[in-house]
């Protein structure tokens, strides 16, 4: 049995983007309180923060690192645009001189209109992405959402991604998302499991809405025994939408990190 690596994500505070934005000192102050070693930022909250140095600047008083960064972006053709390219490379950057071993990458798709096309499209892109990665030592993973827009939503799309998923790219499910899909989150962990390398975890409430990690439905401590019991060696990282989250992320965060602690502490690597 193996301990799971994890971390403090950091879309509770996103979600009030104008009042975090750049703030990431403060948060990596708020992980730390919650118990949190590690940090796992998307690209549009770090603000002004363009470099690795600036980043750490900020981060390492607080003795919090980062093995994770996330981006998001259209990704709607079959190729990057000029600007997705120059983005994504920046993240790229950042994840190197953070010596961070892993780039999320997660789709603001628009629809779910010619499906099949953009389906093969996205995974077209991830693959590009992938392959510039690799060449710096990092790997590139898929969190795909559950949006009324989203093109990997239920078990119908997971099925399709299964099978064009490319090899160089990892897969990345977010708990919440996939109970939202429908779907058992411990089937799919374990029927992917050979494909994961990341995860987000995240609870919801029976009707759909976001819960507050562990008051939900979410079988978060299944999925972490079978990770365990697994060898799994990536990173899970921890985040909260709940209505609390969207008021007083500070408060969530540091909610999750004790629920974590109570509930999941046999499961944990030391940090």
């Amino acid at each position: 049995m193996t301990g799971v690596n994890i971390s403090c994500q950091t879309f509770s505070w996103q979600m009030s983007l104008e009042t975090y934005h750049g703030r990431i000192g403060h948060i990596a102050s708020i992980a730390k309180k919650a118990g949190f070693a590690f940090l796992e930022p998307e690209i549009v909250l770090l603000g002004d923060l363009s470099s690795a140095e600036l980043i750490r600047r900020e981060i390492e008083p607080h003795g919090i690192r980062i093995p994770s960064l996330v981006i998001a972006e259209k990704w709607a053709a079959p190729s990057e645009s000029e600007a997705e390219r120059e983005r994504t490379d920046l993240a790229l950057d950042l994840a190197e001189g953070l010596g961070a071993t892993q780039v999320v990458v997660v789709q603001k798709s628009d629809g779910r209109h010619d499906l099949t096309r953009r389906q093969r499209d996205l995974m077209t892109c991830f693959d590009a992405i992938a392959m510039r990665a690799a060449d710096r030592g990092i790997g590139v993973s898929f969190h795909p959402n559950s949006l009324d827009t989203s093109l990997f939503v239920d078990a119908a799309d997971y099925d399709v991604l299964e099978q064009i998923l490319p090899e160089g790219v990892g897969f990345a499910p977010d708990l919440g998302h996939v109970a939202r899909g429908g779907m058992d989150v411990v089937e799919t962990v374990t029927r992917f499991r050979e494909r994961i390398v990341h995860l987000h975890v995240k609870d919801m409430f029976a009707n759909g809405e976001w819960a507050p990690t562990g008051e939900g439905v979410v079988d978060i401590v299944g999925v972490f025994r079978l990770l365990s019991d697994t060898g799994f060696t990536g990173w899970a990282a921890f985040e909260d939408e709940s209505a609390l989250a969207e008021t007083d992320p500070d408060e969530a965060m540091v909610r999750a990190g004790r629920w974590v602690q109570e509930h999941l502490a046999e499961y944990l690597a030391d940090a």
